[in-house]
């Protein structure tokens, strides 16, 4: 097995749910739920647990796209049932209400399926690690939610912010004469003191002034 994730009730972060309780479905009265097309290997899956668990459902909207399903659950009182390790990054963003099921919970197996006569090769072997990890990390968040709660802070935004997944994230520019800083994802600018031997007028950078020539530093611009 891969990994196994557990699903998430996702609504507006305006809505009367708690972020973090878990919810038992069959509890929520007028639930307008958004589900996925009959298509979707997803679809049977949830239409048995709310069958069986006696959910009831006052309006359905079908929608294959994720991006605007957790766009309009931002924006409207449409619910949907996702897995939590697509919600991780969620958590404490603000930007959503998320509830994990329970009375009882759904769990999904994650699983690879590979060629029963042909090994993987180096490669693949090294990326399903790599991805194994990765994922493994990432659902840890929506497991641990589901298992302790919320966590006690989460970011809040204002309305007009809460767009897919939250505020839009900002702009990165490169200048001549900057750096890109991975870790906080900003452009930090180079204060490295132009060469003597510069054509031109050696100044140092600024917010407002430029390398004058290549920066044994920062490169040639």
């Amino acid at each position: 097995m891969f990994g196994r994730t557990c699903d998430f009730l996702d609504s507006t972060p305006d809505g009367a749910l708690k972020h973090g309780e878990p919810v038992r479905l069959s509890e929520l009265p007028g639930l307008r739920r958004i589900v996925p097309g009959l298509a979707n290997a997803r679809a049977p899956v949830l239409e048995q647990y709310f069958a069986a668990n006696g959910v009831a459902v006052a309006a359905r909207r079908e929608s294959d796209t994720m991006l605007g399903t957790l766009d309009l659950v931002a924006r409207s009182d449409w619910r949907a049932v996702l897995l939590g390790v697509f919600d991780s990054c969620d958590v404490a963003s603000g930007a959503f209400t998320l509830n994990p099921l329970a009375n009882p919970p759904l769990l999904l197996d994650l699983t690879v399926i590979e060629p029963e006569r042909q090994p993987l090769s180096t490669a693949a072997s090294a990326f399903f690690g790599a991805l194994r990890k990765v994922t493994d990390e990432v659902n840890l968040v929506a497991t641990r939610m589901a298992e302790e709660g919320a966590p006690h802070q989460r970011r809040t935004y204002p309305a007009s912010d809460q767009l897919i997944g939250g505020p839009e994230p900002p702009v990165l520019t490169m200048r001549a004469g900057s750096r890109f800083n991975s870790k906080t994802q900003e452009t930090s600018t180079c204060r490295h003191p132009a060469p003597a031997s510069s054509t031109r007028a050696a100044t140092t950078c600024g917010p407002t002034t430029r390398c004058t020539s290549a920066c044994s530093r920062c490169g040639p611009r």
